[in-house]
Parts: structure tokens; sequence; C-alpha cells
């Protein structure tokens, strides 16, 4: 069963569980969050206890009541709450519970959403909340592999000298993603409608739960849709597509993020442009019809992403680079206290080296006077020479 595989997460979640007195596990619809909590952490901490306000009952005690909600679980250790941004008003019980008791490890509070004041949720539990972004499965996950503990300092690009995975594998990957509840299902035509019906719950519902906030559903669908497609996943460029005001996009665009749908990758300030948004799972470029170039990118991001996430890196920053004519390095990976860039990484969609796409990697070195970063093509094969390094798309796992 997909979902029963090991999460990478879990090491890093029970380390914050020692020191925090609550834990948000955040991500996107599909990701894994009620699985891994109601199953993987009950079974790892027995005096665990899983409640969701998708319960009605549980909701409206929690809403109605919620000290007297929190007060019939003080034995659970801890207490697991599933779609807590449904009750704003328990964030200001368990703020009161763990000020009056700052015993770690009391609250785990799960969304689908960022917890903020869009939702009507005052307390934010600054100091007291440690947050856990859960991602769908990436490849090692989807394939039952451990993820690598690599020292800090080779924690610049992740790219495996020994890739652990087949090309087929990966291209296999490529077009189902890692939504638990959905990359394993064989039959193409049933595998597309559950992915529909993720992007159909997200833009008819989960869009729609902001209080004040009037969304186009129609409009966001076309906006995911072109995140997929078009050549730069700006803002601008998919209110141009779309034939909107840049601003109707940009507030979609943030409602996204915030629903954790697209990853935003902001630009080097040594380049030109604005962020790029890329969607949260690679599947969702196949179901639009994306390039080959862009799902590898997209796999690429959340690859990134989400290892650096388990291994609790904070170290390092991700970015992307563009020239005044255009050309794209798609990840600049900044050391967060230096402010040094350690690597850019650039992807190529075909399997022939053409030797033009590194005027860019080699002008980007140049500018930087010394710094001498690591210079990085996302290839089809091996390869290396003095100034840069291909890393075949597979050695990313």
């Amino acid at each position: 069963m997909p979902h029963s595989r090991k999460r990478h997460v879990l090491p890093l979640f029970l380390s914050r569980l020692k020191l925090s007195r609550v834990i948000a596990v955040q991500g996107c619809r599909q990701s894994g969050k009620s699985y891994f909590s109601k199953k993987i952490l009950t079974q790892e901490l027995p005096g665990a206890l899983y409640r969701t306000f998708d319960n009605a009952d549980e909701y409206h005690l929690a809403q109605d009541a919620p000290d007297s909600y929190l007060a019939q679980y003080t034995q659970s250790k801890p207490l697991i709450i599933d779609e807590a941004q449904k009750s704003a008003s328990i964030f200001d019980a368990v703020k009161f519970r763990v000020d009056e008791n700052p015993r770690p490890g009391q609250y785990v509070l799960l969304g689908s959403t960022e917890f903020s004041k869009l939702l009507r949720i005052r307390e934010t539990l600054t100091g007291r909340m440690s947050r856990i972004r859960l991602f769908s499965m990436n490849l090692a996950e989807a394939n039952e592999k451990p993820l690598l503990h690599t020292p800090k300092d080779d924690l610049i690009h992740l790219f495996k000298e020994k890739p652990r995975f087949s090309r087929e594998i990966l291209i296999r990957h490529l077009e189902r993603g890692g939504f638990p509840g959905i990359f394993h299902i064989r039959e193409k035509g049933a595998f597309e409608d559950l992915l529909r019906d993720w992007i159909d719950l997200t833009v008819f519902r989960d869009l729609h739960q902001f209080p004040n906030i009037k969304i186009d559903s129609s409009l966001a669908f076309e906006v995911l849709q072109r995140l997929a497609t078009l050549e730069e996943p700006t803002a601008a460029e998919v209110a141009k597509a779309t034939r909107r005001d840049t601003r109707v996009i940009q507030r979609i665009l943030n409602l996204l993020e915030v629903l954790f749908v697209v990853h935003k990758i902001a630009p080097l300030s040594l380049g030109t442009g604005k962020p790029r948004y890329f969607l949260c799972d690679v599947s969702l470029v196949s179901y639009f019809h994306g390039t080959f170039e862009r799902k590898l990118t997209t796999w690429l991001i959340h690859e990134q992403l989400s290892q650096r996430s388990y291994l609790d890196d904070r170290d390092h920053q991700l970015f992307y680079y563009r020239t005044t004519k255009g050309s794209i390095i798609d990840l600049v990976i900044v050391n967060a206290r230096t402010q040094k860039i350690k690597t850019a990484i650039k992807t190529l969609g075909k399997e022939r080296l053409d030797r033009r796409e590194l005027e860019v990697l080699k002008a980007f070195s140049k500018k930087l006077k010394g710094e001498n970063p690591k210079l990085i093509l996302f290839g089809s094969t091996r390869y290396r020479e003095k100034e840069f390094e291909i890393f075949p798309w597979e050695s990313l796992g």
C-alpha cells in the first residue's frame, strides 16, 4: 500500500517532538499527512491519539468550547488534530495550555493550508510551534528507498555519484508523481480521473475556504495549466496568456502558495525577472501536458525542497537566475548565512548536449568574480570538465 511506505520526514518529526510543545505538519492535499499521523505516528508513539475536525462532532465541540475539548485529551502524548485550520478557536486554547505547561510534545496540528489570518486564525503560536512541511513522495520514498543522510557540507546539490534508480523508474515517476493515493494506480483513465478530482477539489473547494476572498475557479484551473506549460511560469506571463489583470493572477498564486499547491522560486538579485511558480507534484505537469524539460525542472525543485527539508537544512536558500536576454539557470543555491553562491544548476531536457547551454553558466560564474560556485548541468549522462559537471537525471533520487 503506497501510503504505508516509510516517510523521510519521520526522524525529523521525532527529533522536533522532543523539543517543541506543538508541531505543525503541513502540506498540500494528498501529500499523506493524515495517514502519516493516524497510522505511522500512532505506531511510533503509543500514547498518541488522532482526532480530525472532518468529524462534525469533534469540530463543533472544538469550535464552541475549545478548552473543554482539549481538557478531555490531557493524557494523550501527543494529541494529533487533523484539519486543525477548520477551527480558529483551537489555536488560542492550545496557546493557553502550552503556556501553562511547557512540556514538549503535547500537540500535533495538521493542515493543508498555512495557519494564518487569511483563515481568521489570530494566534500563530510563535515561539511555541515547530513547523514541518510534508511533501508528496519524492522518488526515493515512492520506491521505498531511504533518505541518504549526508554531511552538512555535502548538501550543496544532493546528487548521487552512483544513481540508485534506472532511467525507466525515473521516467515513470515523472509521469506518475508522488501523491500517495494516486501514483500507484495502473489504469491510465482511473489515474487521470483521480488527478482531475485533486485539481477540482483544489480550485472549486479549497480556494474558497478563505473568508471575504472571491476566486474564479475556472481561472484558477487555467492558472495551474499555464504553470505547467508556459516557458516562464510567472504571474505576468500567466496574466498575459489568460488575458487577465496581473493582480488577479497574483492573488490566485498567493492563495495556491498558502495551500502548498505551488512552489515559489524567487529571482537572484544579480539577475532579472520575477518569481517563478512550479506545481507541487510533477504528475500535475504531466496531466496538463507540460514539456519533458518542465517535468524535470518541477521534479528537481521538489526533490531539492523535500530532501533539504527532511534533512533539516536551514543553511541554504534556493533561487533562480535570469539574464537580461532571458537565459535561465533553474536553481541557484545560496548559503543563507554568508550569502555566498554555492551551486548553479541548469536543466537540460534533451539527451544530446548543446554546448551553447554552457554559456549562461560560464557567464554567470564570471559575473561572480572569484566566488567559484559549483556549476551543474542536470542532463542525460555523467560528464565532467574543468568548469562544470553533468549529473544524469536519475542521480537526484
